[in-house]
């Protein structure tokens, strides 16, 4: 860990919490809002459909998200590819994420060995640790209350709530405090 902490304070170093979040759009209740804000209770009129929303929450509150039908390690590989192109080749960008399974992939871990990735797993069972945690708890809080129709209009619906936030550098600033500081 003593490592990791030198490379987290050098100058090209970029640290962010990973996490991803699967959303549906069918909410777990019966009573639900349309777009029209009528009171509806029967949600059955089309079939349960998913997607995993991957997110990485910088310190500094900017969030990079990529949506996938999945969650398996190829997909995870697909997010952090897309990640690694955001930041310029010579950052190093240190992940503290969960003990999930894609986390800890062989693919995965190769691909981050050799581009500048560093992925720091945080204790089991404890996503209280994760502040990305709260932002895939308030997403789904706001998404609860609605039936989307397709899976194209959860996907705008999610990225539109999570627009809405802004810039999340207040939740993370305490974890920064405890942690980086």
């Amino acid at each position: 860990m003593d490592e990791v902490s030198e490379i987290i304070c050098q100058e090209r170093t970029i640290v962010g919490l990973l996490d991803e979040s699967s959303v549906q759009n069918k909410p777990h209740i019966k009573r639900v809002l349309t777009e029209n804000d009528r009171v509806i209770c029967n949600t059955s009129y089309n079939p349960s459909q998913r997607f995993t929303c991957m997110g990485f929450l910088e310190t500094n509150g900017d969030l990079i998200t990529f949506n996938s039908p999945k969650s398996k390690k190829e997909d995870f590989k697909i997010f952090l590819e897309k990640l690694r192109l955001k930041y310029e080749s010579e950052i190093t960008l240190v992940a503290i994420s969960d003990n999930a399974k894609i986390h800890k992939a062989q693919i995965i871990k190769e691909y981050c060995s050799q581009n500048k990735i560093i992925l720091v797993y945080l204790p089991p069972y404890s996503p209280q640790l994760n502040p990305i945690e709260t932002l895939w708890r308030l997403l789904k809080k706001k998404l609860a209350s609605r039936v989307f129709k397709t899976i194209q209009d959860l996907y705008i619906s999610s990225e539109n709530i999570l627009k809405s936030f802004g810039n999340l550098e207040s939740l993370c600033s305490n974890w920064v405090t405890k942690f980086l500081a």
